[in-house]
Formats: structure tokens, sequence, C-alpha cells
């Protein structure tokens, strides 16, 4: 009909993984086998992220898991392209501190290609709004943690800030094929003329749904018009992520504090006083939905839930027993997940929807207990990690 369908980013037409599903496999199949990756790809990049924070690998697994299992992305399955993107956002945060801590220009210049490759993925899958999101966070943890090695001369920190946004531009410059002709459609949209405020602002999280966060089904399931709303990261991590202000005070904490303040202003959208007048910043206005600022609190809820994690097991004691109680811990999980398999598949989901009632009070209760235990130094470190 005319419609130039390359120019519409979000079909993803010049994005390598879907000239091989699509050509090759039944459409309901393709679908599951570009979701399912993405979503792996994720909690694996926020776990090799999280390692390159000097965590033991139990806290950075904690991390990555309460990151890609959020609510972000599990009431957003339908949303394939926001999944996609978010996928690889992870792997731009561990390549940049690969490339800053290279230590010869070979190194250096592998890992600025990966920041490049990466970048142009995102942006060939073709979702602006979350490619922004995550260029946008993945811009201040670059301009954080390049100022905040004070032990380097500020010229190797301002050439490390240039170089990342060189990889950047590179990346852009890759996916240029697909950006061009979506900046020669944009002026036909209806977000390329005046973008009506209402609309802009549309989807904002209305505070009092700030309880999903503790509870994800207190108002409703995760169903049009409410996938956008889901700030769940598991009530394990968010009572560790809280811990983390007592336990650390280094800056890392405070980043992750400031991006939760940031993203909770934000995704409120039209029920915060100042969010009319960010309808005057170039770019950002043209986006809708600000409840997908939770993005940004997922992540900085994991990377606090981590650290919390790691500082809490370096302070308890190893002993011979919490070693064999960590075993015996094991065991019983591996058993509770071959039974949640079984149930998954045998028991209708309405009752686990049903469930959400009571659940919440015996998660949080257990999560308290794990964190009282551990702070009191009741349990040992591996009996800790392993109820964690």
């Amino acid at each position: 009909g005319g419609f130039p369908l390359l120019a519409e980013g979000q079909v993803g037409a010049l994005y390598p993984l879907n000239w091989l599903l699509y050509r090759l496999l039944p459409l309901h199949i393709a679908l599951s086998y570009s979701l399912l990756p993405h979503l792996a790809l994720a909690g694996v990049g926020m776990y090799l992220f999280l390692r390159t924070q000097n965590l033991r690998a139990a806290a950075a697994l904690v991390g990555a898991l309460s990151f890609y299992f959020s609510g972000f992305f599990v009431a957003k399955i339908q949303h394939m392209t926001n999944l996609i993107a978010v996928g690889w956002m992870p792997w731009l945060f561990f390549c940049y501190e690969k490339f800053a801590h290279a230590r010869d220009a070979r190194a250096r210049r592998a890992w600025f290609a990966a920041i490049s490759a990466i970048a142009a993925l995102m942006l060939l899958n073709g979702h602006p709004q979350i490619d922004f999101m995550a260029v946008s966070l993945f811009g201040l943890w670059v301009l954080f943690a390049s100022l905040a090695r004070a032990e380097r001369p500020i010229r190797l920190r301002l050439s490390e800030i240039g170089l990342t946004l060189c990889a950047l531009a590179l990346g852009a410059g890759i996916a240029a094929a697909q950006l061009i002709p979506f900046a020669e459609l944009f002026p036909y949209s209806i977000r390329g003329g005046d973008y009506a405020a209402q609309e802009w602002a549309s989807y904002s999280l209305n505070p009092e749904r700030l309880i999903q966060i503790v509870a994800p089904f207190a108002i409703e399931g995760p169903f049009d018009p409410n996938i956008e709303f889901f700030g769940y990261a598991g009530l394990m991590p968010l009572g560790l992520a809280i811990t983390a202000l007592g336990l650390r005070r280094d800056r890392r904490v405070w980043f992750c504090v400031a991006i939760i303040l940031v993203a909770l202003s934000l995704a409120i959208g039209n029920y915060n006083p100042f969010y009319d007048l960010l309808y005057n910043v170039p770019i950002f206005n043209r986006f809708r939905v600000p409840a997908r600022f939770l993005l940004w609190f997922i992540f900085a809820i994991a990377f606090l839930a981590a650290l919390a994690l790691d500082e809490l097991a370096r302070k308890l004691e190893e002993d011979d027993r919490p070693r064999r109680a960590a075993t015996g811990i094991a065991i019983a999980f591996g058993i509770l997940i071959v039974a949640a398999f079984l149930a998954a598949y045998n028991v209708a989901w309405e009752f686990w929807l049903d469930a959400w009632h009571l659940l919440p009070y015996a998660f949080g209760g257990g999560a308290l207990l794990i964190l009282l235990a551990a702070r009191l130094r009741k349990i040992g470190s591996s009996v800790f990690l392993a109820l964690a």
C-alpha cells in the first residue's frame, strides 16, 4: 500500500536474528525463539556486568534473576521489541567495564568494537523509546564510573568518556540503513507534528500502583491496560536493596539511589507537577508511556540487591556446619524447582493469581527472617547465600 515497512523499525527487517528465525521456522516457533533467547540474554548480561563489580557469583546471580524475571519483563512479554532492546542493555554496561579496564590497546579495540556492535543491534531492533532509555542510563553510568576513578588523571577519564561516545556513534552509523528511512518517515507520523501533551503523558504510573512493587496483583493482573505498571523485582531483592543503604556507603549505592528517585519521578508522569516542563525537551517529548522508566528502577534495585547480598555474605563467618546445611538447602530447592515445573503444567494459572492474596506475606516474611538472621549472624555465609 505504499507504506515503507523498512522504515518502521519495529518490524526489525534488518535485525540479523530475524533473517534466520523467520526465514527458517514457522511463525509461532520463530516468535518464541526470538523472545526467549533475548530474555536469557538480559540475565546473562546483567550477571556478567555485576561480576565486573567484584561481586561474588551468588550475588551477581540474584541481581540477574531479579532483573530479567522482574515485572518489567514478564508482564510485557507481548511487547517483543521492548524486551529485545532491553535484552542487549546490560551488555553495554559489561562491555564498557571491560573496555575501561582493558590492559592493552588490542583488548581496548575489541571491547570498543563490542560496544558499537551492541548499540547497532539495539537500534536495528527498532524500538526508539527503549533504545533512548537504555542508552541514557548507560551514558549516566559511563559518566559516573569514569569520574569516580579518582586515581586516574582527568585527561584519561575524559578520553574514556569520549571514546565510549564514539563507539555509540559508530553503532548508530552501522544502523544507519534503518535510522535514515526511519527519520524520513517520522515527520509523516502523528509524533512528527505537535504531539499532544495529554497523549505524551499517557500511561503515567499512578502512585497508587506503587503497591505493585510489593504485591504485583494487588490491583489487577498483568493484562492490558496494566502491563506497563509492573515494577516488581522480587521481595528478597527489594529487602536487600533497602538493606544496602545501611551496609555499604560507596558511590555505587548512591548512584543507584539517585537512579531510583529519578526513575520513579519520571515514571509517574503527569502525576509529577514538574513533568510538563519536559515537554520542551527535544526527542524526549516524542515518547509516551512514562511508566517505562520502571526499567531504570528495576536495574537499580537489582544492582543494590547484588551489592547488599555480597556485603552481607562477606560479613558472615564461614564454618563447617553452615556448609553442610547449605548442601541440604540446595537439594531441597532442587526438589522445589521440579515441583514448581510440574505445578506450572498441571495447575490452572487462575490458582496462582488467587494465591497472590497470601503469597506476598509468605515471601515477605521469609525474606525478612533471612535478612534478620544474616544481620544477627545466626546463619553462616553458605546458608545465607543458598536461602537468598
